[in-house]
């Protein structure tokens, strides 16, 4: 973690809550959009990978959701996320 401020932490990790959700929304739309949020999730990963590390794991966990193959709803629930099963 760097040295910032607690109230910067704070601001990161809710920016990146609304993030992740707005990637995984973009995912939903389609084959292209979802290849897109992934090119997304992965670069942001890269920027935080080093400085906040929990927040690039959150990106992780929302790359590896919109990379499944039967790509069911999912949701972000404060540090994690939740994926539901597809039902047939």
């Amino acid at each position: 973690m760097t040295d910032a401020s607690p109230a910067a932490d704070q601001a990161l990790q809710a920016l990146n809550r609304h993030f992740l959700r707005a990637l995984l929304a973009l995912g939903e739309t389609g084959n292209a959009q979802r290849d897109q949020a992934c090119r997304i999730a992965a670069a942001a990963w890269s920027e935080l990978r080093h400085a906040h590390p929990r927040e690039a794991e959150r990106l992780n966990g929302v790359l590896h959701a919109l990379t499944q193959s039967t790509h069911p709803s999912t949701t972000v629930q404060g540090d994690t996320h939740v994926t539901g099963t597809a039902q047939g």
